[in-house]
């Protein structure tokens, strides 16, 4: 697959389509635990094992106020401490596949901060982090 300029990404939260000009930006951050677990040895070297998994996708959306956009849904979904579906496909004009995967699966709001700019365009940042039992992962079916 070649270099791509984001444009036509598809974000759905909790069944809610934000591909619509909502979200200005998203990124994922999946990482491994690393654990110690070596001492002293002849080559000097390090072992670390691999411990826990966090997985968490990053997103700034536009302010928008009016129902089912980006305040009130977020906002409601934070209050209620809701875990829900969230999915993010690079190409929302392709069908899921080896050239387009889409991350997906169960997901849950710490924090929901709010602020805003004089004389710029009102966004926020929300994490989006993986509930417990579940498994939000880059799938390719």
């Amino acid at each position: 697959m070649g270099k791509r300029i984001a444009l036509t990404d598809f974000i759905e939260i909790d069944g809610v389509d934000f591909s619509d000009g909502q979200c200005r930006a998203i990124s994922s951050n999946f990482e491994h635990e690393r654990v110690p677990a070596g001492g002293f040895n002849a080559t000097g070297t390090v072992e670390e094992l691999t411990g826990q998994t966090t997985r968490e996708i990053n997103a700034t959306f536009y302010a928008k106020n009016d129902a089912n956009e980006t305040f009130q849904v977020l906002n409601m979904l934070f209050e209620g401490k809701t875990i829900f579906d969230f999915t993010w496909r690079k190409d929302q004009n392709a069908s899921v596949g080896a050239t387009n995967p889409e991350c997906r699966g169960s997901v849950k709001i710490f924090q929901f901060p709010q602020g805003a700019t004089f004389g710029e365009v009102e966004t926020f940042d929300v994490t989006f982090v993986q509930a417990e039992g579940d498994t939000l992962t880059w799938q390719y079916t």
